[in-house]
Parts: structure tokens; sequence; C-alpha cells
């Protein structure tokens, strides 16, 4: 059985994330973010074993952050890319 709090918060911040961008993102970010939502819920209900959860759900952020350019501009900043 996994633990399954991390994919339970990273749900409530893409949540987050949904409502706060629901009046100012482009209709293709809203998708995005409303697909990572649904993937993530599957990935919960599902009980693979704890690594491929994890390495399903950063390949989610992975390719939600490749449809948010400004934040991939913001973690390479910080990343100092």
């Amino acid at each position: 059985m996994c633990n399954h709090e991390p994919l339970k918060k990273l749900l409530e911040i893409l949540i987050e994330l949904k409502a706060s961008m629901r009046d100012t993102a482009e209709p293709g970010i809203n998708k995005a973010i409303e697909d990572a939502i649904k993937q993530i819920q599957e990935l919960l209900k599902q009980d693979n074993g704890k690594m491929t959860t994890e390495q399903q759900a950063l390949g989610l952020l992975g390719n939600l952050f490749s449809k948010l350019p400004s934040i991939a501009a913001l973690i390479n900043l910080l990343s100092g890319d």
C-alpha cells in the first residue's frame, strides 16, 4: 500500500491553481490543469507501488509545466539555467 499524501497534496495544489487561474489563463492552460487533476485522481485510485506512482506524478508535472511557459521560465531562473 502506498502513502498517497504527496499526491493528495499535489492534487490540492492543482485544484487551487485552477481556481486562481480560472478567469485569467488561456483555455489550453485550463485544459492542461484539468487533465493533470484527472490523471492525479486516477493515480490515487491505483496502487502500483510507490516508485511507479511517483514517477507518473513527476511526468504529469513535467507535462503541465511545459504548457505553462511562465512557470517554466521562473523555474529556469531559480535554478540558474
